[in-house]
């Protein structure tokens, strides 16, 4: 598996290929520094494109996913400190494969990077969460009356006891 990473840290970016080339079943193709043009490693043709990003809306990104270039046939795996809702959805939307916290232990990244490789979708919990429950606590939802199955009557009990109110009461 032909891997290309990036990540704006040169120490980071030796760590990572440290840890991947010694995985038996990767084969490390080069590294670059995040900002930089991404046209000029067309010709490594990775399998898996793994970028280092402190967020999911950081312009490297959108540049991998846009350019076409080394991203087209390859699997896009991230890893990053923030997890924001909609650059989550917008992120699995663009062909991103997999999304880490940059915390990640080395099998985690390994596991992902062979998951996404089989076509599989890899989110650590707090992006996953975000995914699945879009909208914050603050936010109220109005329901269409037309669908609600209460009467007048019990939501208007339930309203009461959400307020903390008593039976008696």
């Amino acid at each position: 598996m032909r891997i290309l990473i990036g990540a704006s840290s040169a120490v980071v970016r030796a760590g990572l290929e440290s840890l991947l080339a010694s995985a038996p079943t990767f084969q490390v193709v080069g590294s670059f520094p995040i900002g930089t043009a991404l046209a000029q490693f067309e010709d490594l043709q990775p399998d898996v494109v793994l970028l280092d990003l402190e967020s999911l809306a950081d312009e490297s990104m959108s540049a991998a996913v846009e350019s076409g270039g080394i991203v087209r046939n390859s699997a896009l795996v991230i890893l990053t400190d923030n997890f924001e809702n909609s650059q989550v959805a917008d992120a699995l939307r663009s062909g991103v494969r997999a999304i880490l916290p940059r915390e990640a232990t080395s099998e985690e990244i390994v596991v992902a990077i062979q998951a996404s490789l089989a076509g599989l979708v890899v989110l650590h919990p707090d992006a996953f969460g975000s995914v699945l429950f879009p909208t914050s606590l603050g936010e109220q939802t109005e329901l269409d009356p037309s669908a609600q199955i209460l009467t007048p009557r019990e939501i208007e009990v339930l309203r009461m006891i959400a307020e903390g109110l008593g039976n008696k009461e």
